[in-house]
Parts: C-alpha cells; sequence; structure tokens
C-alpha cells in the first residue's frame, strides 16, 4: 500500500472579533489496496491548530514513553490511563510550552507547567499480527495482539510564572 496522490489545503476561520482564529489543515491522500483490487480509497485527516492574536498556542506533554503535541481542543490518543471515563487527567511532565508571551523549553520539564484534560473513552488499537514461519520446520505461528489506548480531549494550557 502506497500513497499515490496527496492534496493539502490550508484554511484560516475566525472564531470571534478578538482575533482568535483557527487554522485547519487538510491532507487528502489516496491509497490503493492492492491485496484487493485497484479499488482507491480517500483517507481524511483534519488538524486543528489553536491560534489566539495570530500566535499558535500548543504544548508537548510526556506521557506513556512518548511525547504528543497538543493544543486545546485536541482529542489526543495516549497509552491507556488509570482513570475513568469523563474524569479528569492531568499532565504535569510537560516538556515544551509556546505561547505569544514566547516559547519554554523544560530541563527536562518545565516548571509550573500543566495540561488539563478529560478523559473521553478507553478503546482497542487495531490488531497487530505477528507471523513466526521457519521453512521446513512445520513451524508456522500466528499471534494477534491489541493494544489499550485512551482518548482525552484536552481542555487547558496551564503556563506556570516561574523560568
Amino acid at each position: 500500500m502506497g500513497v499515490r496522490n496527496v492534496c493539502v489545503k490550508f484554511y484560516f476561520l475566525n472564531l470571534n472579533d478578538s482575533g482568535d482564529r483557527i487554522l485547519v489543515l487538510i491532507i487528502r491522500s489516496a491509497l490503493e489496496k492492492r491485496h484487493k483490487g485497484s479499488t482507491v480509497r480517500w483517507n481524511y485527516v483534519f488538524q486543528c491548530l489553536s491560534y489566539q492574536g495570530g500566535v499558535c498556542v500548543y504544548a508537548i506533554i510526556e506521557t506513556g514513553g512518548k511525547q504528543y503535541r497538543v493544543s486545546e481542543g485536541d482529542i489526543v490518543a495516549v497509552e491507556k490511563l488509570p482513570q475513568a471515563e469523563g474524569e479528569p487527567v492531568v499532565f504535569d511532565r510537560v516538556v515544551h510550552v509556546s505561547t505569544d508571551q514566547g516559547v519554554k523549553i523544560g530541563q527536562p520539564y518545565v516548571e509550573g507547567c500543566s495540561v488539563q484534560g478529560i478523559v473521553m473513552k478507553h478503546e482497542k488499537a487495531r490488531k497487530v499480527m505477528s507471523i513466526r514461519y521457519r521453512p521446513k520446520k512445520n513451524v508456522r505461528r500466528r499471534r494477534g495482539h491489541r493494544q489499550w489506548y485512551t482518548l482525552v480531549r484536552i481542555e487547558k494550557i496551564n503556563v506556570g510564572e516561574g523560568s
């Protein structure tokens, strides 16, 4: 499966009179499924970035051994969290924050900064198949695995006063 055609479009949407706006980046790619004939499927990816006064407000958080770039209103799929659905979650490990006051880079984390979110739901990812095969030895093993993940909606980025 390979990408055949990619189309990128940018849109600026004004939210209110104070100058807040959202940049919507639409990436359209045609993916060809070779194993089931020559049917073409269109894959749409929407990415919204939060803008305040023309400056993009975002943070890079660390959770589950991975780093995620988030802004207010984003829905992020992270490794499974212990909180139940509908409960708030606070990410204290903020590596990088960009606001209209400037950029703060942590060493290793930004002091006094946190990101608040709400757990939307827990789901399993698509099945990943593991196949082991040894020729001429009659060894054939197939094993599937579905990893749990949590969908979190980012509510607020709290920027600390220090550093």
